[in-house]
């Protein structure tokens, strides 16, 4: 369940590492991947906000709340960084190579990430990464290989619409969905399954 949420806070944290700054939206990143109560945006005086890097479109994808359960949500446009900042900034490496391959750079790249109080009863996040004009084949081909995919095991389900992939291993508690629209794609971490079922349901 944390290894998502880890994988976006050392993304943030180390751009914002490169540009001089550090950011949060409605709390700071912990070291270990937690998510700190607290609000605000935080400027430590390099001039770096999330104002400058953030994407409200990707944003707008996301639930806020689910089941009375709110949502902490991260968003990053990497157009508004140098493309050299980029690539060592994100958490799986092949996503460069695989840019390359398709005719795309970091420039195309919007991500955004949600998380529910990991602490809780009821768990989730959320995450969404457009490439933009990208084929959903390919899009799919590269999460296949990468550090991010779900293994074996899925099923398929409809859930708010939604044509999605699950899997629920035996044992955990928590199950793991992804689908792709257009050129966006969705991964979602929750538990138990009848609240992922409907934290997926009210994704966009």
């Amino acid at each position: 369940m944390s290894r998502t949420m880890v994988m976006f806070a050392l993304l943030i944290a180390g751009i914002l590492a490169a540009c001089g700054g550090s950011s949060n939206t409605g709390g700071t990143g912990g070291a270990d991947g937690s998510m700190d109560a607290g609000g605000g945006t935080t400027d430590t005086g390099g001039g770096i906000t999330d104002a400058l890097y953030s994407s409200p479109e990707m944003e707008s994808l996301l639930p806020t709340n689910v089941d009375g359960m709110a949502f902490t949500i991260s968003s990053f446009d990497y157009s508004k960084i140098p493309l050299d900042q980029a690539a060592m900034s994100f958490g799986d490496a092949s996503l460069e190579g695989w840019l390359g391959q398709t005719g795309k750079n970091w420039s195309d790249v919007r991500w955004a990430s949600g998380s529910t109080d990991l602490n809780g009863e009821k768990t989730a996040t959320v995450t969404v990464m457009r490439v933009i004009g990208a084929d959903s084949a390919a899009i799919l081909d590269w999460w296949g290989g990468s550090s991010f995919n779900m293994g074996d095991g899925a099923t398929t389900a409809n859930l708010g619409g939604k044509t999605v992939q699950k899997v629920a291993y035996p044992g955990l508690p928590t199950v793991f969905y992804q689908w792709v629209k257009g050129d966006t794609l969705y991964w979602v971490v929750a538990g138990p399954e009848s609240f992922g079922d409907a934290v997926v349901s009210a994704t966009k």
